[in-house]
């Protein structure tokens, strides 16, 4: 993971630096996908049985940002996306159980922004890779399981500049291949969660359509 996170600063590194140029933080609250189709797998006779699935859609993180000077201009931005847990409770003859899992994404983009000195409004689009780690838990066993990959990515949206300093942007977004078939490693590629003792693999899909505000303040 930490090669990955290497090259994805490393990819940034490498734009050259312009003349003049705006440099900025951005803190940033949405919503992504996160789908997860659950289907309970109780063998008979094992009395009864009951599942209770929190789904949690929303994201929020920050970014670290570089853009050139001009009217047509070229930026690059890394983020931090973190989407909190999800939970899902069982009840097996009184037995109960609880399961969850978030994600974490890290997106490095490349992107041009059409900025007229004489509007308000701000324009871009762009895209780029990012980091995307997903963390099962079954807190009963206190034991983890991770999938990580590549996610690229398109996004698009526009910015109010505020003032001189500030600006309050509306992104929007779509992730590819972000589809995470089985946190446990079993063999299985549909789409599931199976609730049975000592086989609980999980399924995530975060592919499709993301979007955010983000705040921006420039240096």
């Amino acid at each position: 993971m930490n090669r990955k996170l290497t090259l994805l600063l490393a990819a940034i590194l490498l734009f050259p630096a312009a003349a003049s140029a705006d440099m900025g933080i951005g803190l940033k609250a949405g919503a992504i996908r996160n789908s997860t189709d659950l289907i309970l797998l109780v063998p008979s006779g094992m009395g009864n049985y009951s599942g209770d699935y929190t789904e949690n859609n929303g994201i929020y993180g920050g970014e670290l940002f570089y853009e050139a000077d001009g009217l047509w201009r070229w930026g690059v931005k890394l983020g931090f996306e973190l989407n909190p847990k999800s939970t899902y409770d069982e009840d097996l003859n009184g037995s109960v159980s609880k399961y969850t899992y978030k994600t974490m994404y890290v997106p490095a983009t490349a992107y041009y922004k059409y900025a007229p000195e004489d509007s308000a409004f701000n324009y871009w689009a762009g895209g780029g890779i990012g980091l995307m780690k997903v963390t099962y838990t079954s807190l009963n066993s206190s034991s983890d399981y991770t999938q990580t990959k590549i996610v690229p990515h398109l996004d698009a949206g526009a910015e109010w500049s505020m003032s001189k300093h500030f600006g309050l942007g509306l992104n929007l977004g779509y992730l590819f291949g972000a589809k995470f078939d089985d946190l446990r490693n079993a063999d299985d590629s549909r789409a599931l969660i199976y609730d049975t003792p000592g086989n609980n693999p999980m399924y995530v899909n975060n592919e499709g359509l993301r979007g955010d505000i983000t705040l921006r303040y420039y240096f």
